[in-house]
């Protein structure tokens, strides 16, 4: 996995158990997007994602 901040890299490697967990995370955060997309449409999704992300560089 890279990690890049103002073109520095950064190589990082995840143990056997943080290999597990970050497949089994990213799993149920794909399904959690998947149900909230079937609950208030892609598009409401979308724009909710983009006030997230002002929000978050707001508060940065």
């Amino acid at each position: 996995m890279d990690v890049s901040t103002a073109g520095r890299n950064r190589q990082l490697k995840l143990t056997e158990d943080g290999q597990k967990a970050y497949k089994t995370t990213s799993l149920l955060w794909m399904n959690a997007q998947s149900e909230m997309e079937q609950a208030i449409g892609k598009d409401r999704l979308e724009e909710f994602l983009k006030t997230a992300k002002e929000i978050e560089e707001l508060t940065s």
